[in-house]
């Protein structure tokens, strides 16, 4: 089943396929980068909220922002860790995600519904590239990292594409004794 992906149990498959599967029923226009990009934003949010991350992936910095590798690639090829949850289509030309099944809510806290509503609604209107532009804002983990490692200029300037780079989400929640403690127990379950 793992074939290399970081993602490492059923119960994570099964979070971010029905994660998936609510966000092709509520936002408009869901194409690969801005799925991409609302899964990260659910783990960055989850983690400034409480310090528990809402998937417990790992993302790199990328030119249109902030990419799990593993499912850059899942929704880039044939789906397989996903595909009892989603398909991807093609309609007049251009990739889109169907659901296979509807949404199941039973790996989910009442918390995480909650914040998977609240990113819902407040991206489901927006473009790709405005997405892209939230996760690229002054002071971002994305544009902190991107400049901690010189890369900045060249991800802006499209002339590097990716990078080995991580986002490292214990600075959100370094000043909180509370939260980071929530974010180390979360870890040693995976």
């Amino acid at each position: 089943m793992n074939k290399g992906y970081e993602i490492h149990s059923e119960r994570q498959i099964e979070k971010i396929g029905n994660t998936i599967i609510f966000l092709i029923n509520t936002v408009s226009h869901l194409s690969k980068t801005k799925l991409l990009k609302l899964l990260y934003i659910l783990d960055e949010e989850s983690i400034k909220e409480s310090g528990r991350p809402f998937f417990n992936l790992k993302y790199k910095v990328w030119q249109l922002g902030p990419v799990n590798t593993d499912l850059f690639y899942e929704f880039s090829t044939d789906i397989t860790i996903l595909s009892k949850f989603i398909s991807r289509e093609i309609k007049n030309g251009r990739k889109h995600f169907e659901a296979k099944r509807e949404f199941c809510d039973d790996t989910f806290s009442d918390d995480d519904i909650e914040l998977l509503e609240k990113v819902a609604r407040a991206f489901k209107d927006k473009t790709t590239e405005e997405i892209v532009e939230y996760t690229h804002q002054q002071g971002g983990l994305w544009n902190r990292v991107a400049k901690q490692n010189g890369i900045l200029d060249e991800l802006e300037s499209k002339k590097i594409q990716t990078s080995d780079f991580e986002i490292d989400f214990t600075v959100l929640i370094k000043d909180n004794k509370r939260k980071e403690r929530a974010f180390q127990q979360y870890q040693l379950l995976f």
